[in-house]
């Protein structure tokens, strides 16, 4: 009963966060070469390799640290997203409160995945200039197809940046950074 409680209350925290988390971008991609595979078993994920995992804003820094499918709490696919967050601003913010990933998959903004989880890092808020690692977003997959992902930070001049975006490829287990 706890655990229910604690997963219909992250999701409410979610579903309230990603409702101002999308955003109206152009594309202007250029291919950065940063590719990582994409595992399918849940025992494992993979690294990102280049520096471009890092996106560095004002008032936050976002790095990917990996991607894997996973199921959920109903056992469908669902894609895992772990990285790290480090808080720039002056006041303690949290990773759910100052980083936004946004999926698309096949142009349609994705689902939030509800997965059993005993800990949530990306609730802990944390003063300026410290970092939390293991922060993950889960988002159901509708298919194989590609993934987008959009990240950007949420205070500050919060949406006049450009995020930073990812484009994962089911199929081929890779991870491309396009932007």
């Amino acid at each position: 009963m706890k655990k229910i409680l604690s997963i219909l209350t992250a999701s409410i925290l979610v579903g309230s966060l990603m409702v101002g988390c999308s955003s109206d971008t152009i594309d202007t991609s250029k291919d950065n070469d940063t590719k990582v595979k994409v595992e399918k078993e849940k025992e494992k994920s993979t690294k990102v390799d280049s520096d471009n995992r890092v996106l560095d804003q004002e008032t936050m820094t976002f790095k990917l640290d990996s991607v894997k499918v996973v199921k959920d709490y109903d056992g469908n696919d669902a894609l895992e997203i772990n990285y790290t967050f480090t808080n720039k601003q002056e006041d303690a913010t949290s990773a759910l409160v100052g980083v936004c990933i946004d999926g698309y998959q096949n142009g349609k903004q994705m689902e939030i995945a509800m997965i059993d989880r005993d800990k949530f890092d990306e609730q802990t808020n944390l003063k300026k200039g410290v970092t939390q690692d293991n922060c993950k977003n889960y988002y159901v997959l509708s298919d194989d197809s590609p993934v987008e992902l959009e990240v950007y930070e949420t205070t500050g001049s919060a949406w006049s940046k450009d995020p930073a975006i990812f484009k994962i490829n089911i199929k081929d287990n890779t991870v491309t950074r396009t932007k």
